[in-house]
């Protein structure tokens, strides 16, 4: 057999020769691995990431009949977490590579668009107004935890219910002990004997430092809640309605849920369990899984209509073109 020399191949000959010999020597599950890992890049568009891909699966030997499908399957999986990735989850499972393109494409511009509308102003004025929250004075070397309990007998800070002077004190309202009268004024809880419901206590630490102590309502009494299905405006969606303002106020709401009462049903539901007996809720505490949205809806319904003012949850957010408006 006549053994022909390299000397007397053409260049594209040796060039394809020396491909099917190297490609061989690939593994195929290396090729596999790096197609099936590979991402989406932050500033890659849809166009350029259907062309990777595509030429990723090029060492992977795939099927033609399953190559479509594959490509289609990772060009939506692997698509950077955010909205476009949402629409096109959304689509059925008839959706072809070409039209995922075109819908991330679409989708892509539509977001780019929306945020040349949040675009910020030349000038831009925030003031930051925080009301006057008196707290005890602490003793010095007090320890932290203790600093900021709220005291479930007292009403107040910077002491456990167990280290309360007044912890074996009745109430002078409905005579029971375990509380003073402040409390029950207040209407933070309200002590009771007898529940068919009762929620374990959890701590909750709030932004300014402070324990926010809430009933564990997820393993109690939101497995049976239904919830209002009222749509929450995303953040995206209140900036575009703040678009055009300079300057910009927010209040947040103090205590914002407990301004909603509950009947005498709802309160026998709202019992938390604690080392001192039962108490119940006389206003909508944290924790339940359909105040919130119930809380906005509300809000809209006070607030919804004035102008430059956008309501979300707790905050309510305000603009205007000049000092004076806001």
């Amino acid at each position: 057999m006549a053994t022909t020399r390299a000397e007397d191949k053409k260049y594209s000959e040796l060039t394809k020769i020396f491909s099917e010999y190297f490609k061989s020597n690939l593994s195929v599950f290396t090729a596999h691995y790096e197609f099936y890992q590979s991402k989406k890049r932050l500033n890659e568009s849809a166009k350029e990431w259907a062309a990777r891909i595509r030429s990723l699966a090029a060492t992977c030997y795939f099927e033609t009949t399953e190559l479509e499908m594959v490509l289609r399957d990772h060009f939506i999986i692997g698509y950077d977490g955010g909205p476009v990735q949402d629409r096109l989850l959304e689509e059925k499972k008839t959706i072809t590579l070409s039209d995922a393109i075109e819908i991330a494409a679409a989708k892509s511009a539509t977001k780019s668009t929306d945020n040349t509308f949040i675009k910020k102003e030349p000038e831009l004025h925030f003031y930051k107004y925080k009301a006057d929250r008196r707290k005890p004075k602490s003793e010095e070397g007090t320890p932290a935890a203790q600093q900021v309990n709220k005291c479930v007998v007292y009403g107040h800070k910077n002491h456990l219910p167990s280290d309360c002077y007044y912890h074996n004190h009745a109430c002078h309202i409905c005579k029971k002990k375990g509380h003073l009268a402040l409390v029950c004024i207040l209407g933070i809880i309200e002590p009771i004997d007898y529940s068919e419901w009762g929620t374990p206590i959890v701590p909750v630490i709030k932004k300014d430092g402070t324990v926010r102590i809430c009933g564990d309502f997820k393993i109690t009494l939101n497995p049976h809640i239904e919830v209002d299905r009222h749509l929450i405006s995303r953040i995206a969606e209140l900036f575009v309605k703040q678009q055009g303002g300079s300057y910009f106020s927010k209040l947040d709401l103090f205590n914002a849920y407990q301004q909603i009462p509950l009947d005498e049903k709802s309160k026998t539901l709202v019992t938390i369990s604690t080392h001192k007996g039962l108490y119940h809720y006389p206003r909508a505490p944290f924790g339940i899984a359909s105040i919130p949205t119930k809380f906005q809806k509300v809000m809209e319904s006070l607030l919804g209509s004035l102008e430059g003012v956008v309501v979300f949850l707790d905050d309510i957010l305000i603009t205007g073109e000049d000092r004076k408006q806001n």
